[in-house]
């Protein structure tokens, strides 16, 4: 009974995103497939990271990350993508046009960039790896609580560059939909909250639904972008929570 109960939830919630197409190999992405769409964006000359997810749209190529990530990031900072656990690293302003700058949200903590390869590795890498945005959810549905989602980032990396990829962390809706203020600058803004902390160098990370589970409930075995890391919320109990930017947010944007 639990297990149909949660299906019907989430049919619900894909029903009411009109402009998914029927579920497709396209949409059928892994944990390890969702590490590859995964990025590191760094600006080596104040320190400051974060994690973008890479998206593609009608041939269109997007770095998707938190707005607050996206502003310590210019066009001298570095882009590092993770090819079978070996980095790719190019300068942002290899692959962003002159006049092309982040495009962020007027309130939420959301943004992106558009970007082009500037060489057969790097397009190679993205006509492979780019997440389709068919497989962003847009409705303004809450996910069902007791469902499993996950978000990667870089909290740690291999300081001799060896070796490169994300960490992942696993975690469950714990509300619905809360209008609360930003950490970062005040402004009012909707999330909704999971189970377990974001860590440093995870903000801007896409978090993802429906990989990998086989037990009922997921419906058409489609992989879903829902929401993107803003930040942790914690008290002085030590109790911490993850704060998520839900991606209705895009279609503002």
């Amino acid at each position: 009974m639990k297990i149909i109960r949660q299906s019907m939830m989430l049919m619900l919630l894909i029903a009411a995103q009109v402009s998914f197409s029927q579920p497709t190999d396209s949409l059928r992405w892994t944990r390890e497939d969702l590490s590859k769409a995964t990025v590191l964006l760094w600006e080596k000359s104040t320190n400051k990271s974060g994690t973008a997810t890479i998206v593609v749209n009608d041939g269109k190529y997007f770095f998707l990350t938190a707005n607050h990530v996206a502003k310590q990031i210019t066009k001298q900072g570095e882009v590092y993508l993770n090819n079978d656990n070996k980095p790719l690293i190019y300068r942002l302003s290899d692959v962003v046009q002159e006049t092309t700058e982040w495009k962020h949200h007027k309130t939420a903590d959301m943004a992106y960039i558009e970007f082009t390869a500037c060489d057969d590795i790097l397009q190679d890498f993205i006509s492979k790896w780019s997440f389709p945005a068919s497989g962003i959810y847009t409705g303004e549905q809450a996910l069902p609580m007791d469902v499993e989602v996950f978000f990667l980032g870089f909290p740690t990396i291999d300081f001799k560059l060896e070796y490169f990829s994300p960490l992942l962390f696993l975690a469950h809706p714990c509300s619905g939909l809360i209008t609360q203020r930003r950490y970062d600058n005040n402004n009012l803004t909707t999330f909704f909250f999971l189970d377990q902390p974001s860590t440093q160098g995870c903000s801007g990370s896409g978090v993802f639904f429906g990989i990998g589970q086989n037990n009922g409930f997921v419906y058409g075995k489609r992989t879903l972008l829902v929401g993107v890391v803003h930040g942790t919320k914690g008290d002085n109990t030590g109790g911490k929570l993850a704060a998520i930017t839900p991606t209705f947010y895009i279609k503002d944007l």
